[in-house]
């Protein structure tokens, strides 16, 4: 079995399923961050299509280190 490696450095938005594989936070764990104003909110592009942006995701690490 081959493990593909995804590229996320040119990505706008990062989509909650790939949030644990690039930062190491569980959706659950986001969610419940974002409902006491501790974690940046997510973008709605459409009804089915929500992320994160890339810049307040690596931001909000950053300051959290």
């Amino acid at each position: 079995m081959t493990v593909v490696k995804k590229d996320f450095s040119q990505r706008v938005l990062i989509r909650p399923k790939e949030l644990q594989d690039i930062y190491g936070i569980s959706i659950s764990t986001a969610y419940r961050m974002m409902s006491k104003n501790e974690f940046p909110q997510l973008i709605s592009l459409s009804p089915r299509c929500k992320g994160w942006s890339k810049v307040a995701l690596d931001e909000h690490f950053k300051l959290a280190a």
